[in-house]
């Protein structure tokens, strides 16, 4: 696979391309999407199956966060097909969870399955919880953690919350929620400071007919916006990017004080200087990327992992009740290095469509919005369960 830097990497008459192929519901794909051949031998992957309290299989896994402090795998989840099938029949959708499971039942052996414990909530009992991304603050001291919270209102099903919430014992407690148009379609969030969190918004309208419209269009016109938590409960939010197609995942690299976003049809990582950024300049150096990338996570090193859906437009239709669950992809980059390495196994070793993956040593942890569990890749050459965190 080839990643190159550069400005932009789609003009034009390439997005109206796109564009005419969604609209007349054609089979292809521009070659920027097109899957690559290549995979790493270097990791054998498998699925591990995560069972809730209840000893029931948990889908829907949208994002990962890693807790080093307390050794700890957080997981986002709600049953996307179960929340549809409700809304079709005006039922009131079933809720999402935050688990957690320990880091060491995914870093010794390789395990077929799993136990997760819900990670209790408190001061949220107003709060309709189908969690999407989150992001994980801590700074040695202060620990929170950012949560994108979908359909938040059983009136408004384009309704969604920022969610700031703060550890406290073994649980969370709300610490700030922002709502609002400006939410709802808010997708991944990571925290720059304890009060401050930017979030990706993948799209501009709120409303089930705008949405759609726009995912056929696809426009250039979502990106990121910043959040700040005051304490007397009120919240400031501002647009600091608006000229993505489908932003999507966001991380902090503090290594290198950069944050990283993925725009999944645009096909590349874009990587801002966040100082830069917040001043208003929105120049960044992009990544392109063969496939569309999903939620991107980057470790205290600055080694970075992401999912990548190979051929996005396989993923649109399964969404839309056509085709099969496509298969998973994904890129790690360690810190130092400029290329991606690429996981591209057979589709069921790894949890389908996936949205997110992780590092947890030298392993990798992935995760699907659409799919059961988790997938974890184990590396297979010298540097297997390595203590890199």
């Amino acid at each position: 696979m080839t990643i190159s830097y550069a400005a932009a990497i789609s003009g034009p008459v390439a997005r109206s391309l796109k564009a005419l192929v969604l609209a007349a519901g054609l089979s292809l794909v521009p070659s920027a999407y097109a899957a690559s051949a290549n995979t790493n031998p270097a990791y054998q992957c498998h699925r591990v199956a995560v069972l809730a309290p209840d000893g029931t299989p948990i889908s829907g896994i949208e994002d990962l966060a890693v807790d080093q402090r307390r050794q700890r795998l957080i997981l986002s989840a709600y049953d996307r097909f179960a929340v549809q099938d409700a809304l079709r029949h005006g039922e009131d959708p079933p809720q999402g969870n935050l688990y957690v499971t320990d880091i060491a039942s995914l870093v010794k052996g390789t395990p077929d399955e799993i136990e997760a414990r819900v990670l209790v909530t408190r001061g949220m009992e107003d709060v309709i919880l189908h969690p999407h991304g989150i992001g994980l603050y801590d700074d040695g001291e202060i620990q929170r953690l950012a949560v994108v919270n979908r359909l938040a209102d059983r009136h408004d099903h384009s309704a969604a919350d920022l969610l700031l919430l703060e550890f406290m014992g073994d649980g969370l407690v709300l610490a700030g929620r922002a709502r609002g148009d400006a939410y709802c379609r808010a997708n991944d969030v990571t925290l720059i400071g304890p009060d401050t969190a930017i979030f990706t918004f993948d799209q501009t309208q709120c409303g089930a007919w705008g949405v759609w419209l726009e995912r056929i269009v696809q426009p250039r016109r979502s990106g990121l916006r910043l959040t700040r938590f005051r304490q007397d409960g009120q919240v400031e939010t501002k647009t600091l990017v608006s000229d993505a197609a489908f932003a999507n995942g966001v991380a902090l690299d503090k290594t290198t004080d950069t944050l990283l976003m993925t725009a999944s049809r645009d096909g590349e990582i874009r990587h801002y200087p966040l100082e830069d950024l917040l001043s208003g300049d929105t120049d960044f150096a992009a990544v392109e990327v063969d496939g569309g990338p999903d939620n991107i996570s980057v470790t205290g090193q600055g080694d970075v992992s992401l999912a990548a859906h190979p051929v996005p437009f396989d993923l649109f239709l399964y969404m839309n009740g056509l085709g099969e669950l496509p298969g998973s992809r994904v890129l790690l980059r360690r810190a130092g290095q400029d290329n991606f390495v690429m996981i591209d196994p057979d589709a069921e070793e790894l949890p389908g469509a996936a949205t997110s993956a992780v590092f947890l040593g030298e392993r990798v942890v992935v995760s699907s919005a659409w799919d059961e569990g988790l997938g974890l890749c184990v590396p297979t050459g010298p540097q297997a369960d390595g203590d890199r965190k």
